[in-house]
């Protein structure tokens, strides 16, 4: 009997998970359908979406190393990891581990959008399965997970940060009636290990989620009065917690390279106060809000199936949906939201247009530069909470499943112009961003056979990466930065800089370097140099124009 109960279990959650992979695959293809069916083609991407492709071309092409996530051939000769790149980190190990299957070139970015659609749903379906046992209820919360707006949003150009699959999860942990001490810190430690693998921000929600499972943990001890448990529990988890959280960081690269942990925007890509209220690309009945240029990081807009519910809560429920839920048993998980919110709002209060400065720097939380990102934790949790409060708010649960249908099929309307603009930005339709348009010399594609093996990018600093003199986008509005990057993984050679998450220390001293060299008209053999138009190159040996561009390169007699 305990046999055939587990093997109906295994059933039972395969069926979920096939029918997950049915419907983010759907999802997938509306979205970004490309980008699944030319995996090899990246002249629909947008910016940040190039520079997770070149990082993972690179890091594809080199031998493996240590930290597991390293290339040498990007940032070269210093080299990066992933994590500063967001090319997930995790996933790249797997593909690289698939790398003589895969095409070349191969643009993951569809695949992983099945997979990050495939585990939306099941995340949601698994929660209300566990809170309430309803399949319909469980197939009605998995597709409003892939209706959250902060997640659809993502697949603009960050697809990392769509992982928010991974807050859900930590929401079954911290929500699920049952508390079983062991299971749960093994499970919240793999979604630790996981999150750290994907994208560092998505890791801190977790790692802060995770402390309020320590404090669900551990209060039982507390309210029954053993102290010694109480202090037992809460030091041993929160000491696995970060030892995971430390060990899985250092694990995927992160601490690859001495970095400057305050980095410019904290106050900036914030959240509005308004932001679950404000359909910012686009709403079915509500206009936009007007709000600050960096705050489409903190958009996370409930939307009208979600709204429209929560305002009856508020009118007419307030102390079954709100009280009630304020008690010494949640005041874990209700800090952390609290705590969220706050670094999420930063420094620089702003509700619609109006701006509040705070009479505090933010630089505690400066690390956090797109800090509006912390909203997500607050979204999911009122819209979680909203479903099971109309859903319990039926006797009659046939009802309750019809009300949320309708609902649902609002949320879909409303959130229909906000994949509209998704769609479009990466369909073939639209006039297609050829990256080399301009380079129209076979020289650029044999730069092995001309005895090139390494690109170095010429600027005033390292930081002028982001905004070269004078051609930061080419005639055609491609970033030449990623022009050239692409070329050099392309072409299997190297690259001095590139755009990044964050930059070290040895990377910028070596750009400084290399810069200085050049000046000094020192030129490194087997090197092209690609000079910005406000250096002179006339009095320069082996410079020279190259389908507008200036190029200076040293090849040696064995190379030509």
């Amino acid at each position: 009997m305990q046999i055939n109960s587990r093997i109906k279990l295994v059933v039972i959650e395969l069926f979920w998970l096939f029918t997950a992979f049915i419907f983010g695959t759907l999802l997938a293809v509306n979205i970004v359908g490309d980008l699944i069916f030319n995996s090899h083609l990246f002249n629909f991407m947008t910016a940040d979406m190039l520079v997770y492709f070149i990082g993972w071309d690179f890091y594809r092409h080199d031998n493996w190393s240590w930290p597991l996530t390293y290339t040498s051939s990007l940032m070269y000769p210093v080299g990066t990891t992933m994590v500063y790149t967001d090319s997930i980190p995790l996933f790249a190990i797997i593909l690289k581990l698939l790398r003589n299957y895969l095409p070349e070139p191969f643009v993951w970015h569809g695949v992983w959008a099945i997979i990050n659609n495939m585990l939306m749903f099941y995340s949601g379906s698994l929660l209300f399965r566990i809170l309430r046992k309803d399949m319909l209820l469980a197939f009605i919360g998995g597709l409003f997970m892939l209706l959250a707006s902060p997640m659809l949003f993502r697949f603009y150009f960050h697809f990392s940060l769509a992982s928010q699959w991974l807050l859900v999860f930590n929401f079954i942990l911290l929500l699920k009636p049952q508390i079983n001490h062991k299971a749960d810190i093994c499970w919240q430690s793999v979604l630790l290990f996981v999150a750290c693998g994907i994208h560092p921000y998505i890791a801190f929600m977790n790692m802060g989620m995770a402390f309020a499972l320590v404090y669900r943990l551990s209060i039982k001890y507390y309210l029954n009065r053993q102290i010694r448990l109480f202090c037992y529990s809460l030091i041993t988890s929160s000491v696995i917690f970060m030892a995971v959280f430390i060990g899985s960081a250092y694990f995927f690269g992160w601490f690859f390279g001495k970095t400057q942990g305050e980095a410019y925007g904290f106050g900036v890509y914030s959240a509005n106060v308004l932001t679950l209220i404000n359909p910012q690309f686009g709403s079915l009945l509500f206009k936009p809000l007007k709000v600050g240029d960096g705050q489409y990081e903190g958009f996370a807009y409930l939307g009208i199936g979600v709204i429209l519910p929560l305002l009856f809560l508020l009118a007419f429920r307030f102390r079954s949906f709100i009280l009630e839920k304020v008690k010494l048993s949640n005041l874990g998980l209700l800090i952390v939201l609290a705590v969220f919110t706050l670094i999420a709002f930063s420094n620089i209060l702003q509700i619609g247009s109006i701006s509040i400065n705070l009479p505090y720097s933010g630089h505690i939380f400066s690390i956090f530069r797109a800090s509006g990102r912390f909203i997500w934790v607050l979204y999911y949790f009122i819209v979680i909470i909203t479903i099971l409060a109309i859903y319990d708010n039926f006797t009659n649960k046939k009802i309750a499943g019809l009300i949320l249908m309708l609902l649902l099929g609002l949320q879909y309307a409303d959130t229909k112009p906000l994949l509209n603009g998704i769609i479009q930005t990466h369909s073939s339709g639209k006039p297609l961003n050829i990256w080399n348009a301009d380079l129209k010399s076979t020289f650029w594609y044999k730069l092995k056979q001309n005895g090139i093996r390494h690109i170095v990018v010429i600027s005033n600093n390292p930081q002028d990466v982001d905004s070269l003199q004078l051609w930061w986008a080419d005639s055609n509005n491609f970033p030449v930065i990623y022009k050239f990057a692409l070329l050099a993984a392309l072409n299997g050679s190297t690259i001095n800089n590139m755009h990044l998450a964050r930059s070290s220390i040895e990377n910028e001293a070596a750009i400084t370097k290399s810069i200085d060299e050049f000046k000094q008209a020192h030129l490194e053999l087997n090197t092209l140099y690609i000079v910005p138009p406000n250096f002179d190159i006339a009095k320069l040996e082996n410079c020279h124009k190259l389908d507008g561009y200036n190029v200076c390169y040293n090849i040696s007699r064995q190379a030509q």
